[in-house]
């Protein structure tokens, strides 16, 4: 129903939704005035930031992942469409430093471990793990946290 919730939280989930700015629309409808939307999303860099691998791999990434092309657009635009569907106080700023290098580290270190080599595809590994261990793989993707609040008018 209308106005039941004080917070919505999306957790990386937004760039998969058609679209994104639907998600925000329902997600305003939802919230009580005041209530808060937090949001942790994953978008494209500008292109000036990317090399032609960083952008060969956003668009096998997002066949792969299933994401909308109409959901590529950068932290800018990001905050302007949170605004445009009704949030005041809208803010979004990149994690990206504390979230990539640390993930790849994570996830090279998982692949090597007994029980997942026992249980995935080599194929499969070998993709992933080409894909954590390449140079410049997340070039290209921004990660940010979004808030926004519905007003109380």
């Amino acid at each position: 129903a209308d106005a039941t919730f004080d917070k919505v939280v999306a957790l990386e989930c937004c760039f998969h939704f058609d679209t994104r700015e639907d998600f925000f629309r329902e997600a305003l409808r939802v919230l009580r005035p005041g209530g808060r939307l937090a949001v942790a999303d994953i978008i494209p860099l500008p292109l000036a930031n990317r090399n032609p691998l960083a952008r060969l791999g956003e668009h096998v990434g997002r066949a792969f992942w299933q994401i909308p092309a109409v959901n590529m657009y950068f932290r800018e635009e990001y905050v302007a469409k949170l605004a445009a569907a009704g949030y005041e106080h809208v803010h979004a700023r990149s994690i990206r430093d504390q979230v990539y290098e640390q993930f790849a580290r994570y996830a090279r270190a998982r692949l090597d471990e007994p029980e997942i080599r026992r249980r995935m595809h080599p194929l499969i590994r070998a993709f992933w793990k080409g894909g954590v261990m390449t140079p410049g793989a997340y070039d290209g993707a921004d990660y940010i946290i979004a808030t926004a609040e519905k007003g109380r008018g």
